[in-house]
């Protein structure tokens, strides 16, 4: 799936690489899943 590169918290900032390391999936029962991108991100990706 890759990561969200529409979202400006995933952004490339001055040429670095852009850090997204998912940590758990979960699977919600109307078929959306949830993400977490973790060690030091703290954000939770919704894909529908």
């Amino acid at each position: 799936m890759g990561y969200p590169a529409e979202s400006p918290a995933y952004q490339s900032k001055d040429g670095a690489a852009v850090s997204y390391k998912p940590t758990n999936v979960a699977i919600a029962p109307g078929g959306d899943i949830y993400v977490g991108d973790g060690y030091g991100s703290s954000y939770i990706n919704q894909y529908n």
